[in-house]
C-alpha cells in the first residue's frame, strides 16, 4: 500500500484486528507498538506523516479509564516508538462476554 493510500481507517481496522486476536487468545491486554502497527498496515518504511497518523490513531483509542497504559511515549522524531497496553475486553464492547 502506498503512503498516499494510508488513512485512519486502515490503522484503526488493524488495531481492531489485534484486539480480536488478543480476545481469541483469552488475553487481558495487548501491547501495540506503533512500528509494529505501521508494518502490519503498510509493510514499508514510514514517512513522518504516516508515523504521526499511526500514533494519532493509537492515541484516539487510548482509554485510561478502561485500564489502558502508555508503556513507552515518544519524543519528537521518534513517533513509531509509542507503545500502548490496551485492556481487553474493551469497555465499548459492553458486557456481552
Amino acid at each position: 500500500m502506498s503512503d498516499q493510500e494510508l488513512t485512519v481507517f486502515h490503522y484503526r481496522q488493524e488495531i481492531y484486528a489485534m484486539f480480536r486476536e488478543a480476545l481469541s487468545a483469552d488475553l487481558r491486554s495487548v501491547d501495540v507498538r506503533a512500528q509494529d502497527l505501521h508494518d502490519r498496515v503498510a509493510g514499508q518504511p514510514a514517512s513522518s506523516q504516516d508515523a504521526i497518523l499511526c500514533c494519532d490513531v493509537m492515541r484516539t483509542l487510548f482509554n485510561p479509564l478502561a485500564g489502558d497504559l502508555v508503556v513507552r511515549d515518544t519524543d519528537a522524531g521518534c513517533e513509531l516508538e509509542l507503545t500502548v497496553k490496551y485492556a481487553i475486553p474493551r469497555p465499548e464492547w459492553g458486557t456481552w462476554r
